[in-house]
C-alpha cells in the first residue's frame, strides 16, 4: 500500500532541494525583502478561518505582489489535522491539498515562500 503522505513530503523534498540556490545570506536577503506575513489563516486553530481571518484567496496574493513585497510566509498548524498518530503522522489529504493550493499560489506570483511548520 502506497503512503501518499510519506510519498507528497518525498516530493516536497525532492522540490526544495532542486530549487536550492547557493548564495550568500546578504544576497537572499536582498532577494526576499520586502516580505509580508500570511499569519492568523493556516496557523489557526483548529483550522483555517479560525481566528476571523478570512481564507486566503488568490487576489490575496496579487495585492501584495502589487504592493511590491518579494516573499510571503506561511506559517501552517499541523496537529489538528493528523489521522493517525506515530510513527507516521498522517495528514488529511484535504487540508495538505489546501495548504498545497495556498502555496503554490504564492509561487505562481512569483513569491519566495517561506513555509514555518
Amino acid at each position: 500500500m502506497v503512503n501518499w503522505n510519506r510519498l507528497a513530503w518525498l516530493t516536497l523534498a525532492t522540490q526544495l532541494v532542486n530549487a536550492f540556490i547557493d548564495s550568500k545570506p546578504e544576497v537572499i536577503w536582498h532577494r526576499i525583502s520586502p516580505g509580508w506575513n500570511l499569519g492568523n489563516t493556516l496557523d489557526a486553530v483548529p483550522t483555517e478561518g479560525s481566528w476571523n481571518n478570512p481564507p486566503v484567496q488568490a487576489q490575496t496574493f496579487d495585492d501584495i505582489k502589487a504592493t511590491g513585497f518579494k516573499s510571503v510566509r506561511i506559517p501552517i498548524t499541523w496537529a489538528h489535522h493528523f489521522q493517525s498518530d506515530a510513527p507516521d503522522y498522517n495528514i488529511d489529504p484535504v487540508w495538505m491539498s489546501r495548504v498545497e493550493t495556498v502555496v503554490d499560489q504564492a509561487l505562481q506570483r512569483g513569491f519566495w515562500v517561506v513555509m514555518n511548520v
